[in-house]
Order: structure tokens, then sequence, then C-alpha cells
């Protein structure tokens, strides 16, 4: 057997392997799209950015830490669901790293402040009062990085306007501002995977508009720090999906053939269509 010959069959063989769980593979991708919390919010059709007016509702302490709550209401499907977003009040402080000279990194010694927490739960808690807060919540995987930037590059102590971006950036006027007034930007144009930034001003002894704190997070839909309730989802489903990969492990092992068979004529003919 020539050379050419056996490179072909191993390379056969190895994309088999890894081929040969096509069906449960993608079984295994739309369970976990079923699961996604991203299901539970409102997402208009037709629009990559919507948002959202809130309001300011106080400080929580959570495991020891401050946050700064901020409340909003029709972000998610269905009556009588109030989205919180916590916000951590104080920085994160993180300790630095070099390489020594053994070629292992090494402690510095020295810390860095980085943007706090930011947590995104589902609660009963409601309260009414002046908007003070706007969420922005994207969709869409096309972006404009500067509108991301304006919020994302924002540093604790120096002044900005929250206005001006939201007019900038977004095309929205704030009718009225009312200090402490807050911006928060929600991706969900991943579908595993969501990030946030949120960014709080408050007024200073001048009358301009500081920032007050920030915060930021990228987390799996089913991270500890987005806590949404099971209702648009159903658990009895989700489980009996769950029970489905028995079906799709046996589907695989059943076309094993099939798919081989296409793998093959993909590699001499060019991709078919499935």
């Amino acid at each position: 057997m020539g050379y050419k010959k056996i490179s072909m069959l191993i390379l056969v063989l190895i994309s088999f392997i890894a081929f040969s769980g096509c069906i449960t593979s993608n079984y295994h991708k739309s369970n976990q799209r079923y699961k996604n919390a991203r299901r539970e919010f409102r997402i208009p059709k037709g629009k990559s950015v919507a948002i959202f007016k809130g309001l300011w509702a106080g400080e929580e302490t959570i495991d020891g830490k401050v946050f700064y709550r901020l409340l909003f209401n029709g972000v998610l499907k269905g009556k009588n669901r109030y989205l919180h977003i916590m916000v951590q009040k104080a920085p994160q402080m993180r300790s630095t790293y070099r390489v020594g000279q053994s070629g292992h990194l090494e402690a510095t010694g020295k810390r860095v402040e980085m943007p706090g927490l930011v947590i995104v739960r589902e609660s009963e808690f409601h309260r009414s009062g002046p908007i003070s807060a706007y969420l922005v919540l994207r969709f869409s995987a096309i972006q404009n990085m500067k509108a991301f930037y304006a919020i994302f590059n924002q540093k604790r102590g120096e002044k900005s306007s929250p206005v001006a971006i939201m007019k900038t950036y977004y095309n929205y006027t704030i009718p009225k501002e009312k200090y402490p007034l807050a911006l928060v930007y929600l991706d969900f144009s991943n579908i595993f995977k969501y990030s946030i930034n949120a960014v709080i001003w408050k007024m200073n002894d001048g009358g301009k508009p500081v920032v007050s704190c920030n915060g930021t997070e990228i987390d799996k839909y089913d991270g500890p720090h987005m806590i949404i309730d099971w209702k648009v989802r159903k658990k009895l489903f989700y489980a009996l999906r769950q029970a489905g990969y028995i079906g799709t492990v046996i589907g695989d092992i059943v076309t094993s053939p099939v798919q081989l068979i296409m793998l093959i004529l993909e590699m001499q003919v060019g991709p078919v269509v499935r």
C-alpha cells in the first residue's frame, strides 16, 4: 500500500471518529439553546438593539459585598417579572504577575483596580420611582464598536456624560437627567455566552457627572451570575430532552456507515448537500 493511500486511510479514520457523533453533537447544541436564559428575554423582531428604562433601587449586600441595585420592568417575557442588575460598588482588586527568571509566573506584590462584579437576576422585588437607569440590550452579531467602547472604557472618577453617550451612539434622548444615573450594556449576540458592562454616574460638587463605579462580567447563560426563572423554558420538557440522548447515540451508531460514505465522497468530489 502506497504512502498516499496509507495517509488517506489514516485521515479517513481520524475524521470518521470525529464525525461519528454528528447527531448527538447537534442534539446537544439544541439542548444548550433550549435552556439558554436569553429565551426569557424580550427580543424585538427585526431589531439588533433594544433600550429599556429602569430605576435606581438602592443598595444590597451580597456575600459581604455592597451592590447598587438597578430595576427594570418589561425586559423579561410575561407579566410581573422584574430584572435586577446588581453592580458592585467597590472595584475588584487583582494581583499582578510577571515572568520570573525560572520562566514561571511570579506575583509582583502589586494589586490593580478592576471593574466590579455585575449580577443579573430576576426578583419579585419591585418599586416605583423616577427613571434613572437605561439598559441597552443587543442581539445582533454586527455591532458599532465605538458604541461598545463608549461604555466599556469608562473609568471610575472620570468626568463624562451618559446623556451624550446615549444620544451620540444610540440616537436616544434622555429627557430628564436623574442622578445617580446608570447605563448598562448587555450583549446577547453570542448563543452560549453573554457579556455585560455597567456604569453609574453621580454628580460631583461642581455639578458635573462623574463615574462613581463600573462593573463587567462575561459568562455562560447558566453561569452563577445570570439567575433567571424558568417560565418560557420548562424544566420537565428539558428533562425529557435530556433523556433523548439515548436515541441520538443509537442514531449515530446506526447511521455511522452512511456518515463515513458521505465523508469519503466529500474528500473525493467536494461537499455533499445534506
